[in-house]
Formats: C-alpha cells, structure tokens, sequence
C-alpha cells in the first residue's frame, strides 16, 4: 500500500458580513497592481499568519480590513485544493 503523499496547505479566510437588514459588506480592492483583482470589489478576508486557525483568521482580517472588531465568527463551508 502506497503512502499517503503529505499536501502542504495554507490557510485563508473570507469573510460575508451581513447586517440586520440583509446588506453585504463588500470591499472595493487598492488598484495597486501587485495585489489579487487590484480595483474589484470582494469579501473581507486574507491570508493565515503561523499558528492561526481559520476562525482567528478570520477575525484578525475582518478588524485589519474594516476596523470591525468582532467577537466571534461561524464557519461553514472550507474547500481544500491540491497545489
């Protein structure tokens, strides 16, 4: 039997932040051309520092990103790609 090969992953995290009345926070991007989609609007989110869960992630990117500093956060959904 074949050992199983180890796939390095990285974590990130994106963020839908809806209010009371249904409204999504969007984020229009720099236009610096050095970042993903420079100018487009997206979510809020980023990538893991060392140690972080997704969930830590998450939140340090939501407070980073809008100054929101949130006290908890609910998963639901994690994809998994192979590099």
């Amino acid at each position: 039997m074949a050992e199983p090969r180890y796939v390095p992953r990285s974590i990130s995290a994106g963020v839908i932040l809806v209010d009371p009345h249904g409204r999504v926070l969007m984020q229009l991007r720099d236009d610096k051309p050095s970042i993903m989609f420079p100018n487009h609007w997206g979510l809020t989110g980023g990538a893991s520092l060392p140690g972080e869960t997704p969930e830590q992630t998450a939140l340090r990117e939501v407070t980073e990103e809008t100054g929101l500093a949130l006290d908890l956060c609910e998963a639901f959904r994690a994809y998994y790609f192979a590099e």
